[in-house]
């Protein structure tokens, strides 16, 4: 099984299933400020991943629709 590596604040990072992490997002498992990794040494927050960000933005655009 695939892994990347999730550090959410100043914690120690875990690894965590790579095929998880959209349902994770999803379900607010994963935070758009957590960071991610595939090697430990390039981070990029969640929220600013080319390919997560965007499930992001849908959540930020219905909690100001409500």
């Amino acid at each position: 099984m695939e892994t990347v590596l999730i550090q959410r604040q100043a914690r120690e990072p875990f690894k965590f299933p790579k095929q998880s992490v959209v349902r994770a997002v999803k379900s607010g498992e994963l935070y758009g400020d957590d960071k991610i990794s595939a090697d430990g040494k390039s981070w990029v927050r969640l929220d600013e991943h080319r390919q997560l960000k965007s499930f992001f933005c849908r959540r930020s655009e219905q909690v100001q629709l409500s």
